[in-house]
């Protein structure tokens, strides 16, 4: 009797860790409601002291005409994107990261891409405003969409040459994908604060936004993912990274305490294309604010040198 009454008891706690495991899992991947910076007072928030040029930066765009574009998943979802064509041979693709929007991850650099003539495709990921989808999944399936943008650019323009910009999740997003990448016209790619592995995304996020500091519980929200179709243990950016030819300028903050420096710095270690790094006193996601001069220096240096 006792054995059958530790087993219920052992059941019991059993189906709840199951269950506060998945309510973790989607607390951290499910689509959330987003608003653009510009609609929001940045006074108390950690972009405080750059809200008049982010504003500034918003109108720019508001006033410039833009060209949706739609294409379908692998998995049948409808993705969006805008285009803004600048009747130029070179195109800046940007990709956002986590629970972000185009314009908020982009709006400074993506307005300095456009002064210097380029044209600018600013896709929405997946499960992220106007595009479908129910789960982001840190680069899984992602990086996959990316690919279908690519080709969707050479289909409708075919630009002289591409640059594929990302910051965080989407710098992850670029390098998951970059061994795949077999357009000749993609000449650099731009990796912001991105992370080496999407577990340790995981882990880090668990830290950051629940207070959980646990390697198991990281592994083990992984394991739930794959019922929701999601594979975090396959996406290891510095592995993918090995195989990709394309140039890489990299750019981290050393005061990121969501993507630490060190993430970066094994993507750099394991690349074997050409490539730079570009170290700042950011926190994540800030380098562009933080040291915005000598990174646009850069970026525009490394555009055209390759």
């Amino acid at each position: 009797m006792l054995y059958i009454i530790l087993l219920s008891i052992l059941g019991v706690i059993l189906f709840l860790i199951i269950i506060l495991l998945n309510i973790i899992f989607i607390k951290l991947s499910k689509r959330m409601p987003l608003k653009e910076f510009s609609d929001i007072d940045l006074s108390h928030s950690q972009y405080k002291e750059y809200e008049n040029t982010i504003k500034e930066a918003f109108k720019f765009f508001k006033d410039i005409k833009y060209k949706e574009l739609n294409i379908k998943s692998y998995d049948n979802l409808n993705l969006y994107a805008n285009y803004y064509d600048n009747n130029s041979d070179k195109t800046i693709i940007l990709v956002h990261g986590y629970r972000a929007t185009p314009l908020n991850n982009f709006c400074m650099v993506a307005k300095n891409y456009y002064l210097k003539g380029y044209n600018i495709l600013m896709i929405i990921q997946r499960s992220h405003g106007k595009s479908e989808g129910k789960y982001i999944t840190l680069g899984d399936k992602e990086k996959r969409d990316l690919l279908l943008w690519i080709e969707k650019i050479n289909e409708l323009y075919n630009p002289k040459s591409i640059f594929i910009h990302g910051l965080s999740m989407g710098a992850a997003t670029i390098l998951l994908a970059s061994k795949y990448i077999k357009s000749n016209n993609v000449k650099g790619l731009i990796i912001d604060c991105g992370f080496d592995y999407s577990i340790n995304a995981i882990y880090y996020g668990l830290i950051k936004f629940l207070k959980l500091k646990s390697k198991l519980i990281t592994y083990l929200v992984g394991f739930i993912g794959l019922f929701y179709g999601v594979n975090l243990f396959k996406n290891k950016c510095y592995k993918n990274v090995k195989d990709n030819k394309i140039p890489i300028l990299y750019i981290h903050g050393n005061n990121d305490n969501l993507v630490p420096i060190k993430l970066g710095y094994k993507n750099f270690n394991n690349t074997n294309s050409k490539k730079e790094f570009i170290e700042t006193n950011a926190y994540h996601a800030m380098s562009i604010y933080f040291d915005y001069e000598n990174i646009i220096n850069k970026i525009d240096e490394f555009i055209n040198n390759n």
